[in-house]
């Protein structure tokens, strides 16, 4: 992640407000290596959907918490996002 602001966070209201800026909706990544979780982008099917009492759970389960970008390096709104051991 080259340029912007960086954030790292488990504050749900804060997970929320970066997803919904972005149209991303949480998924679970069933039989893959890496995290359980992640945000399907637009209008990107990939996972399959969940709802965010059992997206927030499973972050809780596994221990893991948020790193995202703010912005790209021009200023625009940026997905860039990570899912991390806590």
């Amino acid at each position: 992640m080259p340029q912007g602001i960086v954030g790292y966070t488990i504050e749900r209201a804060e997970i929320r407000r970066w997803a919904a800026a972005r149209d991303a909706r949480p998924i679970r990544r069933a039989g893959r290596d890496g995290p359980p979780v992640a945000f399907a982008l637009g209008d990107a099917a990939s996972g399959d959907g969940l709802a965010w009492d059992a997206f927030f759970a499973l972050m809780d389960e596994h221990e893991l918490a948020l790193v995202y970008r703010d912005e790209d390096a021009e200023g625009h709104l940026s997905t860039e996002f990570s899912f991390v051991p806590r």
